[in-house]
Order: structure tokens, then C-alpha cells, then sequence
């Protein structure tokens, strides 16, 4: 059985998570911010993913910018923050080793997932009940935080000296 673990979202997020749903669209909280929560840190910003296209993400909120649109990234003004909001997409190949050059939108969230980099950025947060939840447990992570510090701390003694 998961453990349930408790997650403070700003009530900005959790207004868009919200506004996106009441519109019949999925969304959750994705990458950084849930790994930095996940650990004790304060997440420096949220990032949304979303069933929604994003014009859809633009007719249901009032002020938004277009940082990436051609990525399917649309910024959500709060007062003077900005909240990224993307659509599940697929990325293909990245010649400058930090954009895609094409995106490919999805309705799948489990394919958008697979495109992050790091295992613990897939994780997205949902609700159910009032709480947040991640899909995987606390314990579960520590023992894979930990597992993957011991490989790494294994594989740097196996390095020759001088590299």
C-alpha cells in the first residue's frame, strides 16, 4: 500500500491545476518543484503540464505570455509570477542540446513523462481527496535516492586517479 504524502502547493497552482480541470482538462504539477518537495526544499518554481492545447490554456486565463508557444509552453501571470503551463508533448531530437527542434502534442501524460530527464522529474502530483500525492512514496524514494548515491559513490572509487 502507498503512502500518502502531503504536499504544500502555492494556492496560484493550485488555482491553475484547478481552473485547467474545471474546464475538463487534465493537469499536474511536474518536474523540479516536485523532486525539490519530495526532498525538503522549496521548489524556486512550478512547472504544469496539461491535457489542454495552448490556446485552450489561453481562452481560460486572463493574463498570459507566450514564452514558448511553438513548444507548447504557455506562462500563467499571478500578480507578478509566472507559472510555465505545457502541453503533454513528445520531443524530437535537440541540436542545441537545450530545445527541441519539433514537438509532437499528445493527449497521453505517461508519454510526456518520458520525456523528462531525470526519473524523479516524471513524477507529476494529482489530487484526490484534498491531499497531494506523488505516485511513489517516500520510502520508496529515499531507498532510491540513496541506491543511486551508492552506485555513483562505488563508480568514483573505481576511477583511476588524476581523471
Amino acid at each position: 500500500m502507498q503512502e500518502i504524502i502531503k504536499i504544500d502547493m502555492p494556492q496560484d497552482v493550485v488555482e491553475i491545476i484547478q481552473g485547467l480541470c474545471s474546464h475538463g482538462f487534465a493537469a499536474y504539477a511536474v518536474g523540479g518543484c516536485v523532486r525539490d518537495t519530495l526532498l525538503g526544499v522549496e521548489p524556486k518554481d512550478w512547472d504544469i503540464t496539461t491535457s489542454a492545447s495552448p490556446v485552450q490554456v489561453k481562452e481560460i486565463f486572463g493574463h498570459t505570455l507566450d514564452t514558448g508557444i511553438e513548444h507548447g509552453t504557455v506562462t500563467i501571470m499571478r500578480g507578478k509570477i509566472g507559472y510555465e503551463v505545457t502541453t503533454y508533448r513528445i520531443d524530437g531530437k535537440y541540436s542545441d542540446g537545450r530545445h527541441p527542434d519539433q514537438v509532437k502534442f499528445t493527449p497521453n501524460l505517461f508519454e510526456d513523462l518520458r520525456r523528462r530527464d531525470l526519473r524523479l522529474m516524471r513524477w507529476p502530483i494529482l489530487m484526490r481527496r484534498g491531499w497531494w500525492m506523488s505516485f511513489v512514496a517516500w520510502k520508496t524514494l529515499r531507498k532510491r535516492l540513496f541506491a543511486v548515491w551508492e552506485r555513483q559513490r562505488k563508480d568514483f572509487k573505481r576511477m583511476p586517479s588524476g581523471c
